[in-house]
């Protein structure tokens, strides 16, 4: 192979991504007209980014102001941070930490990926971050926006199988209803309810810290954790596409389930839940009727399949992880007991198959 093709062949993640940011803005622009901006923004990108691999692909960065820029903006090697490097990282996330705490802020994802832009400019590992990281989030965004509009597609919300097969599980009854009796108290907030509310959201977050410590120790284990975050993302979008399914709290609302039941959530995250700086994250929109499966669950759950695939035994205290998210989500309404086990599910089936796919092609590397 020669060099021009070597540093020019399409990066076939990349192309994936940008062709998802092209479907992503089809479909946000044809469904909703309110979302016409956001959908032609969406093509755009996705065009840029395919034009660039096009550019890239036939040598046209080959210019030398071009290979001066790409000289400049190279990875530096293997050699650790300088005592200095580390005390400013240090004296960084300190400060971080203080401003996140003092203000009351919470990080969102795409928030996340830009300080790991930054720390990987710090360690001189710039351009890998973006080439491993780059088409990741592209992908996931263009899953979250589509996500945000499944449920104008017109397929019929599913409200009763969901709670027929929930009460064929529990013998009648309802967790979530049966949770609520015994724990929460209309018009006061215990300081569970506050915890319950955040554990819910950190569903994404410790997925994203996961993936990326793997990736800083360079384990290769963070490209089949990363393939299968997209995988199960994109299973659960056909999912909840086709079959559009209710959470409890709105089964209640709509006159489905008739004990009381609170979404506890938006009772109190007004007063409890840190304030998020709005980004671009808040152009993707919620799928009220994206309960089956959970990702809540299903995210957390291949964290912990992982965890215990490179920690062995260590790693089966990553189990409390979606435990928790998938308890709190039951307890506040957001989803039933089934919504979970499907998220297992998904999880488990998404980390054999790329567990499989990793199997074979360390077969045929030694064949």
């Amino acid at each position: 192979m020669n060099e021009r093709k070597k540093g020019g062949g399409f990066r076939y993640a990349g192309a994936l991504a940008a062709v998802s940011l092209v479907i992503a803005g089809i479909v946000t622009y044809a469904v909703d007209p309110l979302w016409h901006q956001v959908g032609l923004f969406f093509i755009a990108s996705g065009l840029a980014g395919l034009l660039i691999l096009f550019l890239r692909h036939n040598g046209l960065f080959d210019h030398p102001l071009i290979q001066k820029l790409d000289y400049l903006l190279r990875d530096r090697g293997d050699e650790g941070l300088d005592v200095y490097t580390k005390i400013g990282v240090g004296v960084y996330l300190l400060a971080l930490l203080y401003v996140l705490v003092r203000y009351n802020l919470r990080i969102l994802p795409d928030q996340i990926i830009f300080l790991g832009v930054f720390a990987a400019a710090l360690v001189g590992k710039t351009r890998k971050f973006l080439s491993d990281w780059l088409p990741f989030v592209i992908l996931i965004f263009a899953y979250d926006s589509m996500r945000g509009i499944a449920d104008n597609i017109g397929f019929p919300v599913n409200y009763l199988p969901l709670i027929h097969a929930e009460k064929l599980l529990f013998l009648g009854n309802l967790p979530t209803i049966k949770l609520q009796e015994i724990l929460y108290t209309p018009g006061i907030t215990h300081w569970y309810d506050v915890l319950a509310m955040n554990v819910y959201f950190l569903h994404f977050t410790p997925a994203i810290i996961f993936a990326g410590y793997l990736w800083a120790k360079k384990n290769h284990r963070f490209l089949e954790f990363r393939d299968a975050m997209i995988l199960v993302s994109y299973a659960a979008l056909i999912t909840f596409l086709l079959y559009p399914a209710a959470p409890p709290w709105l089964s209640h609302e709509e006159g489905f389930i008739q004990e009381d039941l609170h979404r506890i959530r938006l009772e109190i995250e007004t007063k409890y839940l840190p304030t998020a700086i709005n980004t671009i994250y808040f152009l993707a929109t919620s799928n009220h009727v994206a309960a089956m499966p959970s990702l809540h669950a299903a995210y957390p759950f291949l964290v912990f399949l992982y965890a215990r695939r490179i920690w062995k035994g260590n790693g089966n205290v990553f189990i409390l992880l979606p435990l928790a998210i998938g308890f709190s989500a039951v307890y506040m309404g957001e989803h039933y007991v089934i919504d979970l086990l499907a998220g297992f599910v998904y999880a488990t089936a998404a980390y054999r198959i790329i567990e499989g796919k990793g199997a074979k092609t360390e077969s045929g590397a030694l064949d």
